[in-house]
């Protein structure tokens, strides 16, 4: 970002990564805590001071840091659609391979696909391809290839999430 000044670089979310590094490594020494060398020595009594210590102040600051972080967060929707339908579809070629897969093959789905994702529009080419339009129509295609429609689990992820918080908050 030095050489780009339109660029701002996420510091706080830069930050929580390089000290969850920090954390995450502490995980070993702990695990080499468990097996002790005889009837309940001390081997594990220095480390376990520092790792949890440590590990506790440091878990507690990345906390405080990410709800900083989702505290000032706004989303520009106007910029995830325009993000979204960049690709002109392309994005979810993903998804029509795998419908694709059962109707000529996982190889030859994957290779079509790859040489219309080169065009202008990926919507336009597959609904310009024989191929592909000899099993779907034109509305179909829309259906598969419409960002907002290949969100796998994420629904059902989020929901769960906020019902397991709910229930903890209660």
């Amino acid at each position: 970002s030095s050489t780009m000044p339109h660029k701002m670089n996420p510091i706080t979310a830069e930050r929580i990564c390089g000290i969850s590094r920090v954390v995450r490594a502490y995980v070993a020494p702990a695990l080499q805590n468990n097996p002790l060398w005889h009837e309940r020595d001390l081997t594990n009594s220095s480390s376990e001071r520092v790792i949890l210590a440590e590990s506790s102040i440091l878990t507690h600051y990345i906390l405080l840091q990410m709800n900083s972080v989702l505290k000032s967060l706004h989303l520009n929707k106007d910029k995830i659609n325009e993000n979204l339908y960049f690709r002109k579809g392309a994005q979810c070629a993903e998804n029509l391979m795998i419908k694709m897969t059962d109707k000529i093959g996982r190889q030859r789905a994957h290779e079509l696909l790859r040489q219309l994702s080169n065009e202008e529009s990926f919507v336009e080419a597959v609904k310009n391809n024989s191929t592909i339009m000899e099993f779907y129509n034109g509305e179909e295609i829309d259906k598969i290839l419409d960002p907002l429609n290949y969100t796998g689990l994420s629904v059902q992820i989020v929901e769960k999430a906020i019902e397991i918080f709910r229930k903890e908050k209660l």
